[in-house]
C-alpha cells in the first residue's frame, strides 16, 4: 500500500532538508525516512559504497550527525590514533573514523544482535578489515545485561533479571585500556554513568585524551551529569555540550518540570571533553 502522505511529507519537505544540510544524500535519506516504515532493514548506495541499515529513520539520523555535522571529528596527536568506538550500531561511525584517518586504531563495541551483523557486513564490504569489531556492552564489570533492544538504535541495557529483553555479554571497559586512547567515542543508551565512574574509580580515565558521546539523562540519572561532569574536570579535562533537547522515550517515568514548554526533563546532551595540551 503507497504511503501518500508519507510521499507528501518527503516532497514537502525538501527545502528543508537541503536547507538544514545542503548534502543531496540527506535529502534523499529524509525523504526515505518519511516514506518508509519504521524497524525495516535496507541499503543506501553512496558514491564511496554501500551501507546496509536497519531502519531508516535511525541510518538518517546518523548519517546527519556523524557525515555533515562531521560531531566525531578531532584533530590526533599522530597519524595512528587509537579511537574505541562504544556503542558502534550499524559502523557508520567506525567506517568515517576509518576515512578520515585511515591509520587509526579502532576497536567497535556494539551489543546489538540485530545491529552487530550489519555492523560487520558494512566494514568488511568497505575493507575495514583492521578495525577490532566486538558483540558486547560496555559496563563496570564482566557481565551480562538484559538489552532493550529496539533493532535500530541499540536499547537500553540493565542489570535487573526481570527486565524485558535480551541478555548480552557485558566486559569491564576500563580493563581494555591499558595505554593511551586519543578518543573515547561514547552511545551506550544511559550506560554512560556507570562506566565513567567505574573509569575514575580505576584510574583508566588518565590513559583517555579526548571525549566524544551522549548523555541520556533519564529520571534517574538526570542528579549524576553534575557528578560526571565533575569527576572529569577533576582529572584534567575540559567541558562543553553542543546540544540538549528533551527526549520522552529516556528510561524512567515523566519528570515533571514547571516551565509548560518543557514537559518533560529527561534529555539527550551531545557532549566533548578533552586535556589541553
Amino acid at each position: 500500500m503507497m504511503n501518500i502522505a508519507g510521499y507528501s511529507r518527503a516532497i514537502m519537505g525538501i527545502p528543508r532538508y537541503w536547507h538544514r544540510s545542503r548534502d543531496v544524500h540527506y535529502v534523499r535519506l529524509a525523504m526515505r525516512r518519511e516514506i518508509l516504515p519504521r524497524f525495516v532493514p535496507g541499503s543506501y548506495v553512496f558514491p564511496f559504497g554501500r551501507i546496509d541499515y536497519a531502519d531508516a529513520a535511525s541510518f538518517e539520523a546518523q548519517y546527519f550527525a556523524i557525515f555533515v555535522e562531521r560531531e566525531y571529528a578531532f584533530v590526533p596527536t599522530s597519524p595512528t590514533p587509537v579511537i574505541l568506538d562504544c556503542g558502534g550500531n550499524i559502523g557508520l561511525s567506525a567506517l568515517w573514523f576509518k576515512r578520515e584517518y585511515p591509520g587509526a586504531k579502532i576497536t567497535v563495541f556494539e551489543p546489538g544482535p540485530d545491529l552487530f551483523p550489519i555492523l560487520k557486513a558494512n566494514l568488511s564490504r568497505h575493507g575495514c578489515t583492521d578495525v577490532n569489531t566486538e558483540q558486547v556492552a560496555v559496563w563496570d564489570k564482566e557481565t551480562t545485561l538484559k538489552l532493550n533492544n529496539d533493532a535500530a538504535d541499540g536499547g537500553f541495557v540493565s542489570t535487573h533479571t526481570e527486565s524485558v529483553g535480551r541478555t548480552v555479554p557485558a566486559i569491564k571497559l576500563a580493563d581494555r585500556i591499558n595505554g593511551p586512547v586519543d578518543l573515547l567515542k561514547i552511545d551506550i543508551e544511559g550506560a554512560e554513568f556507570v562506566v565513567f565512574k567505574d573509569l575514575v574509580d580505576t584510574g583508566k580515565i588518565k590513559h583517555i585524551r579526548s571525549i566524544t558521546g551522549e548523555l541520556h539523562a533519564g529520571s534517574n540519572d538526570i542528579d549524576k551529569v553534575a557528578e560526571l561532569f565533575q569527576s572529569l574536570h577533576d582529572n584534567g579535562f575540559r567541558t562543553t555540550i553542543s546540544y540538549a533537547r528533551p527526549v520522552a522515550q529516556l528510561m524512567g517515568k515523566c519528570e515533571a518540570t514547571p516551565f509548560p514548554s518543557l514537559c518533560d526533563g529527561r534529555y539527550i546532551a551531545l557532549f566533548y571533553a578533552w586535556k589541553e595540551q
